[in-house]
């Protein structure tokens, strides 16, 4: 599956998740004074594409991670 998520406004946090047939997917971001925060959690026997607002990329397995 693939992150991406797209800041911008006054909208400085955001939090959800869904849950999958492989497990709960989680993703939580906070965009504080120019600092930008992801969390995410990706489901065993899966992974995702994170594409960061700068436009950077990665893939990550299962576990939570932090950028």
């Amino acid at each position: 599956f693939i992150i991406k998520p797209e800041p911008g406004g006054d909208l400085t946090y955001a939090k959800g998740n869904y849950h999958s047939i492989n497990g709960n997917i989680e993703v939580s971001w906070t965009n504080e004074s120019g600092v930008f925060k992801l969390e995410i959690t990706v489901p065993a026997n899966t992974t995702a594409t994170v594409i960061l607002p700068d436009g950077s990329l990665h893939e990550v397995g299962a576990g939570k991670h932090k950028f």
